[in-house]
């Protein structure tokens, strides 16, 4: 278990909590439930998944600081090739990245994000037609940071780098499979002669 103490109101690190799993790649979805937030990792070839859970406590002495504990639990804890602390370990370097940035500039990945537009005055335009905000799904091409933030005002990116490794990996996977199918045409080809 992790404790962290945000240097921000508890509106704003549930903001930041939320946004670090969105952007964490092996995080499918998140929920909120009262004073804690889950990450959930989809189910994989070797593993069950895993969860991700983080406690959000009040600070006593100061409204702007919250702390938090992050833990990592495995869905079935029998499952021994689920690395649930890797996982964890990416979510909170995602959020201690985010951390550096303006709240204004998390908002605004967010609301890209979740579907929801703002004009220059921040105000609200369109929401996304679900209107969920307790539950979201992330896809595999999530946001992810441009890390060349050297001052304040450089603005969060979404990249699709996610999604080309993706494409890659299913054009590789089908002509291997296109190679095998020819293969076995010539052994079959060879043992009819």
């Amino acid at each position: 278990m992790n404790e962290l103490i945000l240097d921000h109101t508890e509106d704003d690190a549930r903001l930041l909590i939320k946004t670090a799993f969105e952007m964490t790649p092996r995080v499918k979805k998140y929920t909120e439930q009262g004073q804690s937030i889950t990450g959930e990792t989809g189910l994989g070839l070797m593993s069950y998944g895993a969860n991700i859970i983080v406690d959000i406590s009040e600070h006593p002495n100061d409204s702007n600081k919250t702390p938090i504990r992050v833990r990592g639990e495995k869905k079935i804890p029998l499952n021994i090739t689920n690395d649930h602390n890797k996982t964890k370990g990416q979510f909170i370097d995602t959020l201690n990245d985010l951390h550096d940035y303006p709240i204004e500039d998390v908002v605004d990945v967010m609301s890209k994000k979740m579907g929801v537009e703002t004009n220059t005055d921040g105000a609200t335009i369109d929401v996304k037609a679900d209107g969920s905000d307790t539950a979201t799904t992330r896809p595999d091409n999530g946001p992810e940071l441009n890390n060349s933030h050297q001052n304040s005002s450089t603005k969060l990116t979404i990249s699709s780098d996610r999604t080309r490794r993706w494409l890659k990996i299913a054009l590789m996977l089908f002509v291997g499979w296109i190679a095998l199918n020819i293969l076995a045409a010539i052994i079959d080809f060879l043992v009819i002669v």
